[in-house]
């Protein structure tokens, strides 16, 4: 019900980020991950164990998602919210996370290998058994992360 009168909405820029929601929403509600996933708005879905490996997130507002153990391999998630976000045994390798805003999420046993987080905000995330080999860390803020 709603996507249809959200695609409605003529100028997206009276009501941000409804545009990006219309085309993440299917009739039925349900979140469309066929469709353009730039800037999308995917904020407390469940996507967990879905395979998003390669595809681009660019800008997508995912905070508070659940993301386990989804494949999100080489994904691009430039500039990517997923505060609060939920990655625990996600598969993030090779994936760009450049900019992206990871405060507070959970990220236990995450694999970012190869994964570029430059300039990403990883500030309070719990990284527990998550690994890094040869990702790029650089001005990455690991503040108050925890890394056991």
């Amino acid at each position: 019900m709603y996507p249809a009168e959200i695609e409605q909405i003529e100028d997206p820029a009276v009501l941000p980020g409804l545009s990006a929601l219309a085309a993440s929403l299917g009739d039925d509600g349900d979140v469309d991950l066929d469709g353009d996933l730039v800037g999308a708005y995917l904020a407390g879905a469940d996507l967990s164990g879905t395979d998003l490996s390669g595809r681009d997130l660019t800008g997508a507002d995912l905070a508070g998602a659940d993301l386990s153990r989804c494949r999100l391999n080489g994904a691009i998630l430039r500039d990517a919210i997923l505060v609060d976000a939920i990655l625990e045994e996600t598969q993030l390798l090779g994936a760009d996370l450049t900019g992206a805003d990871l405060t507070n999420a959970r990220a236990f046993s995450a694999m970012l290998g190869r994964a570029n987080l430059t300039d990403a905000v990883l500030f309070n995330a719990s990284l527990d058994d998550a690994t890094f080999s040869h990702a790029d860390l650089t001005g990455a803020d690991l503040r108050t992360a925890s890394l056991k």
